[in-house]
């Protein structure tokens, strides 16, 4: 039987969650409206042509009954996907991403940022980025880059349009077919996994 990791979109209001899962699954399966609430509570889609599952969560901040959801709904996430913007990340939206990646075992599991790319400032990323490494938290790059997309344009009224940016990247973050699987958030995950595993043992010999 094939496993699955679960991979949790997070991020503030309005930020492109459910637009970057309607992008990858190539159907809008995920309900999106600019400017409003559309994302209630988190919900799972299959990524095709990988070996990934892709959690939708609501915005942080934005309530916090939202904030609770998306921790419950994603307290067996492998990994997480950070959506930024066009803004600097929030301290709240730092504090909670600081105490969301940690697992309920207390294994840190891996925070991959993604610039959601409609006219954002590379340099606000930056500062996100700054912010978080000096929370304690060290998103994981590639190449020292943030894979950027554009689907901005995607909806109901304009048609089905594919992210723009970074989409070579994006396919080989997430194992889509061609690219080979298992997924290199899959290697990660399997990798810190067993960092862990081997630290939990040597503390107990």
């Amino acid at each position: 039987m094939k496993r699955f990791t679960q991979v949790a979109i997070i991020g503030e209001f309005q930020e492109g969650k459910s637009t970057l899962i309607n992008s990858l699954v190539g159907e809008e399966v995920a309900r999106t409206g600019y400017g409003k609430r559309t994302t209630e509570c988190v919900s799972a889609y299959v990524l095709p042509g990988s070996d990934c599952i892709l959690l939708d969560t609501p915005g942080i901040n934005h309530s916090m009954e939202d904030n609770a959801s998306t921790s419950l709904g994603t307290e067996h996430a492998d990994a997480f996907v950070l959506m930024i913007a066009g803004k600097v990340l929030s301290p709240s939206m730092v504090d909670y991403v600081q105490r969301i990646v940690v697992s309920p075992s207390g294994f840190r599991r891996p925070l991959i940022p993604i610039i959601n790319d409609h006219g954002a400032n590379v340099g606000i990323a930056g500062e996100s980025i700054a912010a978080l490494r000096d929370a304690g938290v060290n998103p994981i790059l590639f190449g020292e880059r943030m894979p950027r997309i554009d689907a901005r344009c995607f909806g109901k009224d304009t048609g089905l349009e594919y992210y723009r940016g970074g989409e070579a990247q994006l396919r080989y973050l997430f194992g889509i077919s061609p690219c080979s699987n298992p997924s290199p958030i899959t290697r990660i995950c399997a990798m810190l996994k067993t960092v862990q595993q081997l630290t939990s043992f040597s503390k107990n010999v």
